[in-house]
């Protein structure tokens, strides 16, 4: 049987850079992770599309 917890991340350090933004967080366990989001983030990607055509 194994031991297992709820990770409680805090962020290390953040790096911008071009896809997004770098984020390396640590557990109190000693666990890494590292995320990222998008420099833009859209909650409807498809809705976002703008065609450069359309000068309306």
């Amino acid at each position: 049987m194994t031991d297992t917890h709820r990770h409680r991340w805090s962020a290390v350090s953040s790096h911008q850079v071009s896809e997004g933004l770098v984020v390396y967080q640590q557990c109190a366990c000693g666990q890494w992770r590292i995320t990222s989001t998008p420099p833009y983030p859209v909650a409807y990607p498809e809705i976002a599309l703008i065609d450069a055509t359309d000068h309306r």
